[in-house]
């Protein structure tokens, strides 16, 4: 039950231009945390809560994303943040 309701307080994240992919990525990171999520489950979980954009960029670059971490990495890059605010993360 905690489980769940933890993974509830997530977010989904829709690539809107004002949107900040690094401060969703460690809200979820901390949530995934918490409940002490295996990386393999996090790169499962996570396709539930991309927005309508995000999803259509994960199914179309599936093949290059093979697990959580080149997930991290990739959603990055592709949704851009100041390279100040990149480097901060990764």
């Amino acid at each position: 039950i905690f489980v769940q309701e933890q993974i509830k307080k997530l977010t989904t994240f829709g690539g809107a231009r004002g949107e900040d992919v690094l401060h969703w990525l460690q809200d979820t990171e901390r949530i995934f945390d918490q409940v002490h999520l295996q990386p393999s489950n996090k790169y499962l979980a996570i396709q539930s809560y991309l927005g309508d954009a995000p999803l259509k960029w994960f199914r179309f670059n599936k093949l290059n994303i093979p697990d959580w971490s080149s997930f991290k990495t990739a959603i990055v890059q592709a949704y851009q943040p100041s390279c100040r605010q990149r480097h901060k993360y990764l």
